[in-house]
């Protein structure tokens, strides 16, 4: 078992075991991660990498799901969930360097492989032009043996190419053989030539006779074999059988030693068909299981991909063993497949159900605050934040929106309490009543269709709707709740993308919140919150990535994630550019605050 000492950011003579990392913590991981790809050969330790990066990946989503679980327990609120460790910080970060080098490299390399193709395709041409040329044998057969070597000593070309190129090759060196066996000067010094490069090769075959690496033996023999029948032509009669003698001895012995590893071969094969047996067992307790919510189906799923992973790297199999575990293994999926959907599908119906709870919820408060007697509901109030914590599941970006409506009314009514409001003032109803009509009248608005004339239009509303009158407190917020709804509701019909939508209805937002520092602060918190996540996603991703077969993007699953990529990014874009409005807001705001303290210390001075 070999052991590779990590670089000096790990603890002192700490190892990491090759042959398996998942027995290693966090940091041990993150620190092999960076000393592989400090190692100058690091294109060699690929292998390595993409274990080594798969099973952080594993370890590091069972310890978010248990982070998760434990902070929920604790009557934690699921929106407030943030867990980003150092160790995770670095580890996206040599990731990123990871993805870097690696798309260097493999561009490099087919930069050389273009190049290498380019140079081969000049040396067969090369040995077109030896044949019947009006020149000194001995020129021309010297002239040939430089080709032959600078065709060896030229690196791989693309695969594509590889055997119609050598078959091509090969081709014309017969060609050259059969002009030179013609030249019976020659023909001496084309034997002895011969006779060296033979004796060579049986030097190596019976250097591989010791080799420990008996596969590798067999491989290099076989190359060895081609050499010898393809590339070498004859030699004298004398040496003929005695060469090829010595050559077949050492192969028997090769073989051999490849015949004894193949008896251990099959007890390989049978231990290797036993332990997909036994997985294939796992998988068939996992879909036979009953998660009954969420966290159950993450667990499980995330059992499910762990198995199936150790599942597909157990190998080789025996053909007819191989296609039966698949076989196996392929239904089961089926199966786990088939139940999760049917489980979303019925959740989907759930958190349907669950979408329209809350909402009741929401209209019973905003009722109760429109009542007389708003004050002698508290008691009610609380039932009904009770009843809200009783409610399953919606997905995030809903119950995010569901939520703010939620909690703004039942701190209005909160609020309400502690400073001991009674009722709207009657001037205050009378400001609110025109106001009502006002938003009412927007229905039979022309709403532009462009965003900047439409950003134009909301504004010109909002300044006649203030120009109505002012309003405090409760008074103020119902307004503009119902102004801002009313827009909503507009701008919804107008069936805008995505980001012109969203980026529209943060304008309206804004023009609420802009004289409230308090509010300014909740958004920018929230706005952090979804910055973060988006990043969080993308980078998740760009890791996923790596893991294909295929890395093109002519792969349509690459090409999936290259979207969403996209769509993310774009998305992060518009949620940065909200930030800094809102920053500069801020700023602006603290500035005249700080102006106003100047000026009322220079006056009581």
């Amino acid at each position: 078992m070999s052991k590779i000492k990590p670089n000096s950011t790990s603890k002192k003579n700490e190892v990491i075991d090759e042959d398996g990392f998942k027995k290693y913590d966090f940091e041990s991981l993150v620190n092999h991660f960076e000393f592989l790809l400090s190692d100058e050969n690091w294109k060699n330790n690929l292998k390595k990498i993409r274990d080594l990066v798969s099973v952080f990946e594993s370890k590091y989503k069972d310890e978010l799901i248990s982070v998760k679980l434990k902070f929920m327990k604790k009557a934690g609120n699921e929106i407030d969930f943030e867990f980003r460790p150092e160790y995770k910080i670095k580890f996206d970060k040599i990731s990123k360097d990871f993805r870097v080098r690696k798309k260097i490299f493999y561009r490099e390399r087919k930069n050389t492989q273009k190049n290498n193709l380019e140079q081969k395709l000049q040396i067969i041409e090369d040995l077109k032009g030896l044949i019947n040329v009006d020149e000194n044998i001995n020129s021309v057969y010297k002239k040939f043996r430089s080709l032959q070597n600078s065709w060896h000593k030229i690196g791989s070309v693309p695969n594509s190419q590889n055997l119609n190129l050598w078959n091509t090759y090969k081709h014309h060196i017969e060609i050259f053989y059969d002009f030179l066996h013609l030249n019976r000067e020659l023909r001496e010094v084309d034997f002895k030539h011969n006779y060296d490069e033979k004796i060579k090769i049986i030097e190596t075959a019976e250097a591989l006779t010791n080799s420990k690496d008996i596969i590798k033996a067999s491989r290099d023999l076989n190359s060895l074999h081609i050499l010898w029948k393809n590339e070498l032509g004859p030699v004298a009669k004398e040496h003929s059988k005695n060469l090829w003698e010595k050559f077949q001895k050492a192969s028997k012995i090769i073989h051999s030693k490849r015949q004894e590893y193949n008896k251990n071969y099959e007890s390989i094969l049978k231990e290797n068909y036993q332990k997909k047996l036994i997985l294939i067992k796992k998988m068939e307790e996992i879909k036979n299981s009953s998660p009954s919510n969420f966290k159950e189906w993450q667990r499980i799923l995330s059992e499910h991909n762990t198995v199936s992973q150790e599942f597909k790297e157990i190998s080789p199999l025996k053909k007819n063993e191989s296609k039966e575990t698949w076989d196996k293994f392929r239904m089961i999926n089926k199966g786990i497949n088939r139940n999760k959907n049917s489980f979303f599908k019925e959740q989907k119906i759930i958190q349907k159900n669950n979408i329209n709870d809350k909402k009741n919820l929401i209209n019973k408060v905003k009722k109760i605050l429109e009542r007389e007697d708003w004050s002698s509901h508290s008691k009610e109030i609380k039932i009904i934040q009770k009843e809200w914590a009783k409610i399953g599941f919606v997905s995030k970006n809903i119950s995010q929106k569901l939520w703010d409506e939620f909690n703004s009314s039942c701190n209005l009514f909160f609020e309400r309490l502690k400073k001991g409001y009674k009722k709207i003032s009657e001037e205050d109803e009378k400001i609110l009543k025109k106001k009502d009509e006002f938003i009412s009248s927007l229905d039979k608005e022309k709403i532009p269709l462009k965003i900047q004339e439409l950003n134009k239009f909301i504004n010109e509303k909002w300044e006649n709707f203030n120009s109505i009158g002012s309003l405090k407190n409760s008074a103020y917020l119902i307004s503009f709740n119902n102004f801002s709804s009313a827009l909503n509701k507009l701008i919804d019909a107008l069936k805008l993308k995505k980001l012109d939508n969203e980026s529209v209805k943060f304008n309206i937002k804004i023009l609420g919140i802009e004289k409230d520092p308090n509010k300014i602060k909740d958004e920018l918190l929230a706005l952090k919150r979804k910055i973060e996540d988006v990043k969080s996603k993308v980078l998740q991703l760009e890791n996923n990535i790596d893991f294909f077969s295929d890395s093109s993007s002519e792969n349509p699953l690459i090409k999936e994630v290259l979207e969403k990529i996209s769509d993310y990014k774009i998305q992060s874009d518009f949620l940065d550019n909200c930030l800094l409005r809102l920053k500069s807001i801020e700023r602006k705001r603290n500035k005249i605050l700080e102006a106003k303290e100047i000026k009322s210390e220079a006056e009581d001075n």
